[in-house]
């Protein structure tokens, strides 16, 4: 009786252990797409995933196993850890409109090149890491793209960066004011091709609970606006004449 009891609590030790996630690597094997199966490997290199990483998992995105940069434009499975950029020369994820993933750990450059470049979509989670362990992390915002963390952390000197143009919005939920203006400061989060007077700013958004950063356009384009929108309203006015 002890000895079958005994093997009924292996069994469900050995199954907890085979349930439990591990590394797997984004090869590319089919095409591009983040979110599909075929395009994993197992921790051996050689086996192909079974699934996409998942919450216990962790998503190695590097060029040592990489045949095609992967692109996220559809609902992907949320995901513990997600390393771009990870202990080999670079790595890169794009994400486009309609692409969304919740990575809770993200870390873009860890001791090599990451690059996540935003086109559109919506990554979201707990801690960020732009350069970590010695990496160079750079994200790359445009269009309507959303990143929101409760946490960031950057390497010091230009080894993270958060580059933004377009509408594109960085979003931190636990951050002091001062820490706020720091990451701008320091020159963590720039303003990409950036015009005179072109500039980030945030502003604290109570009903989200967080700090959003975004980027104010140059004093002519705001210029060429409010032409645009007085010149507007004078056809208008002048059509009901």
């Amino acid at each position: 009786m002890k000895i079958s009891k005994y093997l009924v609590i292996a069994a469900l030790l050995a199954g907890t252990i085979s349930a439990q996630g591990a590394q797997i690597y984004f090869r590319g094997g089919i095409d591009a797409d983040y979110t599909k199966v075929g395009n994993w490997l197992s921790n051996d290199f050689a086996t192909v995933s079974a699934y996409v990483p998942g919450l216990d998992d962790i998503a190695e995105i590097h060029s040592g196993v990489i045949l095609v940069t992967p692109v996220i434009s559809s609902s992907a499975p949320d995901v513990g850890t997600l390393h771009i950029g990870s202990n080999s020369p670079e790595g890169s994820l794009i994400v486009v409109d309609g692409g969304s993933i919740d990575a809770g750990t993200l870390r873009v450059g860890q001791a090599a090149i990451g690059t996540l470049t935003m086109t559109g979509g919506l990554v979201e989670g707990a801690l960020l890491n732009v350069g970590y362990n010695g990496g160079t992390g750079i994200v790359d915002m445009s269009g309507n793209s959303i990143l929101h963390y409760n946490q960031v952390d950057f390497t010091l000197g230009a080894s993270g960066v958060v580059n933004m143009e377009d509408n594109a919005k960085f979003r931190v939920s636990s951050i002091s004011g001062a820490a706020a203006d720091a990451l701008i400061d320091n020159g963590n989060i720039l303003a990409a091709n950036a015009g005179a007077g072109k500039f980030i700013e945030w502003n604290w958004i109570p009903t989200g609970g967080y700090v959003e950063y975004t980027v104010i356009p140059e004093p002519a384009t705001l210029g060429m606006v409010a032409l645009l929108g007085g010149g507007l309203l004078w056809i208008r006015r002048r059509s009901k004449v």
